[in-house]
């Protein structure tokens, strides 16, 4: 059986993803799109232009659209999820399912992301970190205002998902702001740099899932972040310290297929939230399962 896995976007975390799913179920993550047959065609996140154009040139006898979003489908998104014809649809999380059937796509389950750290054992050191794409929802200005007030306490790091020519002024904005850049390491190194820290603080404004803040919930970290249902399987758990959303903001961007759900807070009251989160460690690290493996009934 071939099973091809076409992502529909580039950030890191998507290609990551999509080759997690790709060793789990036998398939293949598409590295170029050309025209081909497939027994069965997994298309990986919101519905764009990309997903638009795959559509077009692949045949499959079985589509199954695993969406990835930040925020509702707009009407090009919608048009592109009708046409795409899914046999299945699939969600990561509640937030993505709301922000789907908020664009009249229904969700026939809900399989998370596959959470994957490296087991290490590192003596905390350092307080708070924080780590965000280069997109403005990541570090919006009360996220600035917060990390402002925290950045005694905060190590805070853009990751370069953007590249440099078209974020160049924005990334010199973060770095004029302490915000450094985290360059590329592999998995292990990176557990071992988020490992060495006492709490995750999230700062960013849009989730539709949130790996990162998982990630250090398994690596042992207290996480601080915003009320969202993209947090909605460990808003319970007691590592997970939370703060109430003061607004919810729509904003379209310069994309026309999907908004970008923000959530905003009190910068002040956020500050008040994180200091209490470095009052004891993380008692419990977050147990994660391979839910992919839900994805192996799929495909037959």
């Amino acid at each position: 059986m071939k099973i091809k896995i076409y992502p529909t976007v580039s950030p890191t975390s998507v290609l990551e993803q999509a080759q997690f799913l790709a060793e789990t179920i036998d398939g293949e993550v598409a590295n170029s799109i050309q025209t081909e047959t497939v027994d069965v065609a997994i298309f990986f996140g919101p519905p764009n232009q990309a997903m638009d154009q795959i559509r077009k040139i692949i045949t499959a006898k079985k589509k199954i659209c695993y969406w990835v979003l930040e925020g509702p489908p707009m009407r090009y998104g919608r048009y592109v999820a009708r046409v795409v014809g899914c046999d299945v649809s699939v969600a990561p999380s509640k937030a993505v399912q709301r922000f789907a059937e908020e664009g009249d796509i229904y969700i026939d389950m809900i399989i998370p992301h596959e959470i994957r750290v490296s087991p290490v054992d590192v003596k905390k050191e350092r307080r708070g970190i924080y780590i965000g794409g280069n997109y403005p929802r990541k570090f919006m200005q009360w996220a600035l205002d917060t990390y402002n007030l925290l950045s005694h306490v905060l190590d805070a790091y853009y990751r370069a998902e953007i590249p440099d020519q078209f974020a160049k002024p924005f990334n010199e904005m973060l770095e004029s702001k302490g915000i450094k850049r985290l360059e590329k390491m592999d998995k292990v190194k990176l557990s071992e740099f988020i490992a060495g820290y006492y709490t995750f603080a999230s700062l960013s404004s849009g989730e539709g899932f949130g790996l990162f803040q998982r990630e250090a919930l398994a690596l042992g970290l207290n996480l601080v972040t915003v009320e969202t249902d993209a947090f909605w399987d460990i808003l319970s758990h007691p590592c997970v310290y939370t703060v109430k959303p003061t607004a919810i903001i729509l904003v379209s961007g310069n994309r026309n297929d999907a908004y970008e759900e923000y959530r905003s807070w009190n910068p002040s009251e956020y500050a008040e939230v994180f200091m209490k989160s470095l009052e004891k460690p993380c008692s419990e690290p977050l147990r994660y399962e391979p839910h992919y493996r839900k994805f192996k009934l799929l495909v037959q």
